[in-house]
């Protein structure tokens, strides 16, 4: 496929690199799935999963596109298309479900559950586009798709009525799961599924445990295991089995759990009578709404200003960074785009990926370590008294675990790629074992909940796990990386992007940075 730029300016040379490396994606994606096919000669169609994990909206365009060009039955970049005027304003969102036929207070009730409307007129021109499908996919999941193991009400397996009090003219896509249905009248549905089901892979480790409740990840549940020490934790994370050989299990620990916010209405249209309590895994910038892709762009200028002209002061050794950085920026691999991601994300930058880690130390440390006040700087962190636990169990710290299980989950959980061979090396996240889980665009927030294998809560008392504050947060004058990033954070061109995000746990004694 031939892209041609056609300008009297210097614009295409100033973005002469950008555009190769998109190019290079376009070329490398339509192969993948030209391979694909070759592999699967009797499948009516390929779907292209594995767009959604490109680091930024351009660089999953450019690989929807070449998938889709290499036979790949969806483009899967529509859903993120297609929804992004209703998650920006929500006057839109609403404007569209009424157009749809939704009442005003049903209307609320879907926007402030994280459902976009998409009318019939917006999604009828980009499944003709697409072409090629004998199932309507919008985006990356064919409309209406329920999981066998856990069936929708049985009213909500057939044809959806195009006329009477049921017909609606559009789509309704969960932003938090990316899964597109045809609006219909709300009821207990059960969308999702309309009963209680755990995931097969773990059966005999789940039997072990009466568990103290579940939590609700799309089609499937996980059970929320309390414990009491330290020692009971890793006794019983030891017996989990192992299914993904190459990255095993990893952690999330927060001081206490948040839920999606999910109307009632809504929430018996997409689990009927089951389970609907649904941990909130939401990516920082999907959660505010935040722009990350424009200042992903200006911290990469400025990372590759700071390498190539700060740390490299003889002439030869910048010449030799400055091929090195060009050749890994025309990379269709992305690896600079995911460094330049994970070090935002890590030193506090808001992003489309999280934290999480392979240490169950370093998870423990997090769920029961407070931070700091917003406006506190330095920022640091506290740990918890007994007596701080809530009243609540459900407000009590805990420790999510995770496992990919499925190829598709697996794209997404990524190492936190070092820029150690230009002279930057993050500290922090290598202090904090740390991995980055990354995927949640605007149009699949709650990836990570999809991976759970289980929720630990802990009950009040004292857990110790001989990590510090000073080991996981080591100060800039240490993290060359963390020093890089607060100039960053200082430099005038780019505060209206948001640079002002990345957080300041030390004194001013403690920044000695160029």
């Amino acid at each position: 496929m031939d892209l041609v730029w056609e300008e009297s300016t210097l614009w295409p040379a100033a973005y002469s690199t950008f555009v190769r490396q998109l190019h290079r994606l376009i070329d490398l994606y339509s192969r993948l799935l030209e391979k694909r096919i070759e592999e699967l000669p009797d499948a009516d169609s390929v779907l292209d999963q594995s767009s959604r994990v490109l680091p930024t909206k351009f660089h999953y365009a450019a690989a929807s596109l070449g998938a889709w060009a290499g036979g790949a039955s969806n483009f899967q970049f529509f859903s993120y298309f297609a929804i992004q005027p209703q998650q920006k304003d929500k006057q839109i969102n609403l404007a569209y479900a009424k157009r749809i036929g939704y009442d005003e207070t049903t209307a609320k009730e879907l926007d402030e559950s994280g459902i976009v409307a998409i009318p019939a007129s917006l999604a009828a021109p980009l499944l003709q586009a697409q072409g090629r499908s004998s199932t309507a996919v919008l985006g990356g999941i064919p409309v209406n798709e329920f999981n066998a193991v856990n069936l929708p009400d049985s009213n909500s397996l057939g044809d959806v009525p195009i006329e009477g009090k049921d017909a609606r003219f559009g789509f309704l896509m969960d932003s938090f799961y990316r899964a597109p249905f045809t609006a219909r009248t709300l009821g207990k549905n059960a969308v999702f599924g309309a009963s209680n089901v755990l995931r097969d892979h773990y059966s005999e480790f789940y039997k072990q445990f009466s568990g103290a409740g579940l939590l609700r990840c799309k089609h499937y549940c996980v059970p929320i295991i309390e414990v009491g020490s330290f020692e009971e934790l890793k006794q019983i994370v030891a017996e989990i089995p192992i299914h993904d050989q190459t990255h095993g299990l990893f952690f999330r620990g927060q001081n206490k759990m948040y839920s999606l916010a999910r109307a009632n209405s809504v929430r018996a249209f997409l689990f009927g009578d089951s389970c609907s309590s649904e941990p909130s895994l939401l990516t920082s910038a999907a959660r505010n709404k935040f722009d990350y892709d424009s200042l992903h762009y200006a911290l990469g200028y400025y990372l590759e200003q700071y390498v190539l002209f700060v740390e490299s002061i003889q002439a030869e050794i910048h010449e030799q960074k400055y091929i090195r950085w060009r050749e890994l920026k025309l990379s269709p691999l992305c690896e600079i785009d995911y460094a330049i991601m994970a070090l935002g994300q890590h030193y506090g930058i808001q992003t489309h990926g999280l934290d999480v880690t392979t240490s169950l130390d370093v998870a423990l440390w997090f769920a029961i370590n407070k931070h700091s006040p917003k406006s506190e700087c330095p920022a640091t962190y506290r740990q918890m008294s007994s007596r701080e636990w809530a009243a609540e169990p459900k407000n009590w710290p805990l420790i999510f675990v995770g496992q990919v299980v499925t190829q598709s989950l697996s794209m997404s959980l990524l190492d936190c790629l070092q820029l150690e061979e230009f002279g930057l090396r993050a500290l922090r996240p290598h202090r904090q074992s740390a991995k980055f889980f990354h995927g949640g665009h605007s149009d699949h927030q709650n990836r990570l909940a999809e991976a759970l294998v289980c929720a630990f809560r802990l009950r009040p008392g004292t857990y110790d796990t001989g990590v510090t504050f000073d080991e996981l947060f080591p100060p800039p004058d240490e993290d060359n990386a963390y020093a890089a990033l607060l100039g960053f954070a200082s430099f005038p061109p780019f505060q209206s992007l948001g640079v002002t995000q990345v957080i300041r746990y030390h004194g001013l004694s403690r920044m000695k940075h160029r």
